[in-house]
């Protein structure tokens, strides 16, 4: 009995130390495999920082380019109010009319696009810290079961510490088996990686954006300068144009003026004549008897008598038709003058177009740099 008493000690000591040291080993490689999935889940945590990082960059340089449209917008809705305020014939869908309302469509379209970018962008950022919080989470999770795996791996035989426990009491819901405790911790990384390169793909998508919408307002503004120079060239061209004529006109009038007081002279001049006809032939009507000849004075004052109403009618014709003409010139020199007014007035419109747009936006704010 005592030999047997003597074995069953050793037997129980050794299956017991083995037991412990079997334990120990497993905690030991636990705390490895901790190790490494802390590591992981570190390293996903950082990364995905620094993605954030970018992301909050990105961000920026999307509210900075936006912000940078609102000159190149303001600028071209002055100018359509502006070029609103021309008269008659000059207020016409011309180039620079198409040209501006292009603008304005290409600016809308490039706001809609950074807007739409930076909505993604913001969803992007929640998707990256809920990954983070989730990361963080997890790392914690380790955090502590390390540090309990570590304070049971080092409770040995013989210490204060170690005491009796109810074990049934740690068991509860909820426990996992290793292949999903450790899936668990993967899947998160692999949220992480996906959620990475969503965030590297929409990186470069709101840079080509950006440089797109740069592009595009850069050639937008450049079409409407060159039809707004061209108009104004056109303009100038069509104001001298009307100058040159409207001083032909005026010298046109006073060629007519002149040409109407000679007329009126005319006229006047031939009162005299005509009176000294009529005196002569009733003069020579009272001529007595066989006087009252129908000699060749009698027959060239009744050609004359014919021949001065004749030409004073015609002069009148010619003196009302002058007039006319005269009329119908004033006329035409009233509307050069009211056109050249408009073309002036006109041209300073298009001139304060041209100063609203002197103000240019950069290609590095329209970038977002």
């Amino acid at each position: 009995l005592r030999g047997q008493s003597r074995h069953t000690e050793s037997y129980t000591a050794e299956r017991t130390d083995c037991a412990e040291g079997s334990v120990t080993r497993g905690l030991d490689q636990r705390l490895n495999s901790t190790l490494e999935l802390q590591s992981h889940l570190r390293q996903a945590t950082l990364d995905t920082l620094d993605e954030l990082a970018l992301q909050d960059n990105n961000k920026s340089r999307l509210q900075v380019s936006l912000f940078a449209l609102e000159l190149p917008e303001r600028n071209t809705a002055e100018c359509l109010h502006i070029r609103r305020l021309r008269h008659d014939v000059d207020r016409t869908r011309d180039p620079v009319t198409h040209a501006l309302e292009k603008e304005t469509m290409v600016l809308r379209t490039d706001r809609e696009l950074l807007t739409q970018t930076l909505k993604e962008t913001d969803d992007q950022i929640f998707r990256l810290l809920e990954v983070k919080r989730l990361l963080e989470h997890d790392w914690s999770d380790k955090q502590e079961a390390f540090q309990l795996d570590h304070s049971a791996a080092k409770l040995v035989n013989d210490r204060l510490r170690a005491q009796f426990k109810a074990v049934s009491a740690a068991l509860h819901e909820g426990v996992s088996e290793p292949d999903t405790w450790s899936h668990r911790s993967r899947e998160h990384i692999g949220v992480c990686r996906r959620e990475i390169n969503s965030g590297t793909q929409l990186r470069a998508a709101a840079v080509q954006a950006l440089g797109d919408v740069a592009r595009d307002v850069e050639a937008a503004g450049e079409a409407t300068d060159v039809a707004l120079n061209t108009r104004l060239s056109q303009l100038e061209e069509a104001k001298a144009k009307l100058v040159d004529k409207d001083a032909m006109l005026r010298k046109e009038i006073a060629e007519e003026e002149t040409s109407l007081a000679s007329l009126r002279q005319a006229l006047q001049d031939k009162e005299s004549p005509l009176q000294v006809a009529q005196s002569r032939h009733w003069t020579r009507s009272f001529r007595p008897g066989a006087d009252r000849c129908l000699d060749n004075p009698h027959f060239r004052l009744k050609d004359e008598l014919e021949e001065l109403p004749r030409s004073i009618e015609i002069l009148r014709e010619r003196l009302r038709a002058s007039e006319d003409t005269l009329e119908e010139l004033h006329r035409l020199h009233e509307d050069f003058v009211k056109d050249i007014l408009n073309r002036e007035h006109t041209l300073s419109l298009e001139r304060r177009c041209v100063a609203v747009r002197s103000e240019k936006q950069t290609q590095e704010k329209l970038q977002g740099l």
